[in-house]
């Protein structure tokens, strides 16, 4: 019975693997097909409206996803439960598309270009967030293949029609966004099906309205300032410096982004053992994530060095002669993420002591500095200051974080 348990229990393991392996692994291999698809402007006009959508995934998340993930185990009846989510998300969509619609028609210069596209873009961003709905939805209910099988099929058909179009045609950004958002569909027509949804409305209806609504407010107060803090000198970069600058910086951004698969994994396998650690010693938990950050820091501090000692080299590979001018982003990102990996054990401490509000009070700290210095910064600096911002936000939220640990008697550093 335990070797059976246990191979359940790795199979469970594999799956999740895979599915965040196809997962990002697609979301990055679009991203170069389409630089190289779309002009530098096009392309910053698409990493705009991604930006956008992210926004909305975020509100989302607050307010349907992350109350889902945490009262789905304490509801009996979770088919009813799951219906109820599945609506309030349509719901949900129908009120932002609402406002994507009047934002894109309302006159503003910098997105006059887009209002012709307005059915597309609603089309593209309405299939990513039910998308993203589902896949979390399976991943809460412990389904991992069904998650699996939409990424697969959403991913795939989107890799494949890219990749056609890239060998033996070319496409405008409208076309592009309307076939991204047409690949999502078969994969929620399944999801749909097995998810085996009964959408009636039911009396128990207003209490998970209720939960949502205690559980989301604060969610969503903490989402959107994250959100703010961490995207405000990559939207002002966009407006203050035209849409190929904020291509590039989102280009930068989502290569690096594959070391995110990194620093998760290190955070998942690191803060459950910090935990049970601290739970025995306080001295203990400190070694362990001492330990872990001086070996951490050697293997991802090299990999950055040598991105950062060949910035042209890594830039022309991923994205193209064209974009070679903003070599020195791969610069200026490798240094950011080496800061981010060094502050990475006061995150997992602070977690580990379940000092969660300070999440929130950190990033209250970090988007007023953005706020006060985004113009200075970009204005004299231009996309070297929005690296400038970004580094100094996380150092920061650590300073913050670690004075915070020292206030509650844990010691990282001496």
């Amino acid at each position: 019975m335990r070797k059976y348990l246990y191979s359940i229990s790795t199979q469970e393991k594999s799956l999740v693997l895979a599915d965040q392996g196809v997962f990002s692994g697609c979301g990055f291999i679009i991203t170069l097909l389409l630089v190289r698809l779309l002009s530098p402007v096009e392309f910053g006009v698409y990493a705009s409206l991604l930006l956008f959508i992210y926004f909305m995934v975020s509100i989302s998340s607050a307010v349907v996803i992350q109350p889902f993930q945490v009262t789905l185990s304490k509801i009996d009846n979770d088919i009813e439960y799951i219906s109820f989510a599945f609506c309030l998300q349509l719901v949900l969509i129908l009120i932002l598309s609402i406002f994507t619609f009047l934002l894109l028609n309302i006159g503003i210069e910098i997105l006059y270009d887009l209002q012709q596209s307005s059915a597309i873009i609603i089309l593209y961003g309405s299939c990513f967030l039910l998308h993203d709905f589902f896949r979390k939805l399976f991943l809460a209910r412990n389904v991992i293949w069904k998650a699996l099988l939409i990424d697969t099929i959403s991913g795939f058909i989107q890799l494949g029609f890219l990749s056609y179009f890239l060998l033996y045609s070319k496409l405008a950004l409208s076309e592009v966004i309307f076939i991204l958002g047409l690949s999502y569909l078969p994969g929620l027509f399944i999801a749909i099906f097995l998810s085996k949804m009964v959408l009636t409305i039911r009396r128990n209806w207003k209490t998970y309205f209720l939960i949502h609504v205690v559980h989301g407010k604060w969610l969503l107060m903490t989402a959107l300032l994250q959100w703010w803090a961490n995207n405000l000198f990559v939207i002002a970069s966009g407006v203050l410096l035209g849409a190929t600058a904020i291509g590039a910086f989102r280009l930068v951004q989502s290569v690096f982004g594959v070391l995110n698969l990194l620093l998760q994994t290190f955070e998942n396998y690191a803060l459950p053992l910090a935990s049970r650690l601290f739970q025995s010693s306080k001295e203990s938990s400190k070694e362990y994530l001492r330990s872990m950050s001086f070996k951490g820091a050697i293997l991802v501090g090299s990999l950055l060095f040598v991105i950062f000692l060949f910035s042209e080299f890594f830039i022309i590979l991923v994205a193209g002669e064209s974009y070679l001018e903003y070599a020195f982003l791969v610069e200026g990102m490798s240094l950011l993420y080496f800061v981010i990996f060094a502050g990475y054990p006061t995150r997992i401490a602070i977690r580990m002591m379940e000092l969660n509000h300070l999440f929130f009070l950190g990033y209250v700290l970090s988007f007023t500095f953005s706020l006060m210095s985004f113009q200075f910064l970009l204005k004299e600096w231009h996309l070297w200051g929005a690296i400038i911002g970004l580094i100094t936000n996380q150092i920061i939220l650590f300073s913050f974080w670690q004075y915070a640990l020292y206030k509650n008697q844990f010691v990282l550093w001496r």
